[in-house]
């Protein structure tokens, strides 16, 4: 390929990220891996150059070489010193454990392991991708695509079920919080403690074997998100403003009543008055 028509084929792939960072094509042609990947990839796949960029790991500029090894940088004939082609399984947690430490740590320590037989060879890209690599969606993890493909999913209905619980009162909990947003009430300490559950939450998918997950999600990420839940109704405008006029109604009442007393005692004569 002439390097005209190789330099218009990379601009031309790398056009859609241009708008948000117009340096970051001419940028990307230093890189060695961007340029042989991007033109001489062949296959039914996704060129491994778009994937990346349309990944999570595009904008932090965790590149080819942070995974592969090699040297970016490096020109084409020697740019594969100390490339080491694709991580084995075993290396992938460790790997990713590199930058997401308490991530891989929970992995790695599994709640509930059996000692008497290996654990599911499920790692980091099984869930979030390997060149596309993406956050994952605890609904879409925990689905017949995802579990399915190395085992029967009946494994998982009991998981997926406590997925939907979370799921449906994550979404209630965002609804009230934008609803206090909306009428100008304070959400700080419950936007902080809504990111603590969902930390929680993503601790059980790394750390909980499948048969453990629905009592994990359960009993932290459902009951605290129950307990959040509360404590917004709460705190709730319309809860106060009602709960004001039933105090002012009762003091009313007691007013109405002290008046109606006081106008039922016997009026005392002047010159007892006097005397007194």
């Amino acid at each position: 390929m002439k390097p005209c028509a190789f330099f218009v084929l990379l601009l031309a792939a790398l056009a859609p990220i241009s708008a948000a960072a117009e340096d970051e094509p001419l940028f990307l042609l230093s890189d060695a891996c961007v340029r042989c990947h991007l033109t001489c990839e062949r296959g039914a796949y996704d060129n491994t150059v778009t994937a990346w960029r349309d990944s999570v790991h595009f904008r932090p500029d965790v590149t080819c070489a942070d995974c592969h090894g090699g040297d970016r940088y490096l020109s084409l004939p020697t740019f594969r010193k100390g490339h080491m082609g694709v991580p084995g399984p075993g290396a992938i947690v460790p790997m990713c454990g590199r930058c997401h430490t308490r991530e891989a740590d929970d992995f790695l320590r599994r709640i509930g392991a059996p000692r008497d037989r290996p654990l599911c060879t499920a790692s980091c890209v099984d869930c979030h991708g390997s060149h596309r690599v993406e956050k994952a969606e605890a609904a879409q993890i925990v689905s017949p695509a995802r579990c399915g493909t190395c085992h029967s999913f009946d494994k998982a209905r009991e998981s997926a079920s406590a997925v939907a619980r979370a799921g449906a009162l994550f979404s209630a909990v965002k609804k009230a919080i934008a609803e206090r947003k909306r009428k100008n009430l304070p959400t700080e300490s419950a936007e902080i403690e809504l990111a603590r559950i969902r930390l929680e939450y993503a601790a059980a998918f790394h750390s909980s074997l499948a048969p453990y997950l629905a009592g994990e999600i359960d009993s932290k990420t459902v009951a605290s998100l129950k307990n959040l839940s509360a404590r917004l109704a709460e705190e709730s405008p319309g809860r106060w403003k009602w709960q004001g006029l039933l105090v002012l109604a009762f003091l009313a009442v007691v007013m109405f009543v002290l008046i109606r007393r006081m106008k039922a005692l016997p009026e005392i004569p002047p010159q007892d008055r006097r005397k007194s």
